[in-house]
């Protein structure tokens, strides 16, 4: 068992270089381009569920979304609270936060991964996410035969992915390396216009799974 567990953690850590060479050699990496803002953030949430947003959606708390005054509706940012180093990623789909000195809204579940609902309010720096990945199959790596490669598709919104293996409109539960999390998810396509992977998730359940996932299940 110990044996099986260290040729595991061989094969995590060879992937997570490759993945590193991958991003450092493609789009996937922060926008260098764009310029880290720091600043405060806020969050707003049960008080605006069910409103539309800016961009026209229906705001759910419960989503990875966030407002901000400028930056384009679907951007993707990562926001790092300065105190604690939590991060998290979150896709713009309003506007706001319209309080001096505040740089950015985040969504209640946003701002509870970065642990700032108590004060409600943090210094954050936030950069942002490329997310159009352009890979050649060959490139895709799989970390074992229970986890496969995720690409991530900022088209997609909540529970809904990209399967290059399921037909559309099935259910499917998906498993994480990164935690004993499992999520029920339901295939909205078959492939995606960014790049080659058999799996595209939304930025919401890459921030939540990660880029390797397992299908536990099909329903």
């Amino acid at each position: 068992m110990k044996n099986m567990l260290n040729l595991r953690n061989l094969r995590f850590l060879l992937a997570q270089i490759l993945l590193l060479f991958i991003m450092l050699s493609s789009s996937y990496s922060l926008a260098q381009s764009f310029v880290p803002i720091q600043g405060m953030a806020s969050w707003y949430g049960p008080k605006f569920a069910g409103r539309l947003t800016a961009n026209g959606e229906i705001f759910d708390p419960s989503e990875l979304t966030a407002a901000h005054k400028t930056l384009a509706f679907g951007t993707i940012v990562r926001v790092t609270n300065v105190t604690n180093n939590l991060s998290v990623i979150v896709r713009i789909n309003d506007r706001g936060p319209f309080v001096k000195q505040r740089v950015i809204d985040l969504s209640r579940f946003a701002a509870e991964q970065i642990d700032m609902i108590g004060p409600g309010t943090a210094e954050v720096i936030i950069e942002e996410v490329v997310s159009e990945v352009e890979i050649s199959p060959v490139e895709v790596v799989a970390l074992d035969d229970n986890f496969q490669q995720a690409g991530i598709d900022s088209s997609l919104y909540s529970f809904d992915i990209i399967s290059k293996q399921h037909k559309v409109g099935e259910l499917i539960v998906l498993g994480s390396s990164l935690s004993e999390q499992r999520l029920l998810v339901r295939v909205v396509a078959n492939s995606s216009s960014v790049g080659d992977y058999n799996i595209y998730l939304s930025p919401e359940l890459f921030a939540s799974l990660g880029e390797q996932v397992s299908i536990i299940s099909d329903r």
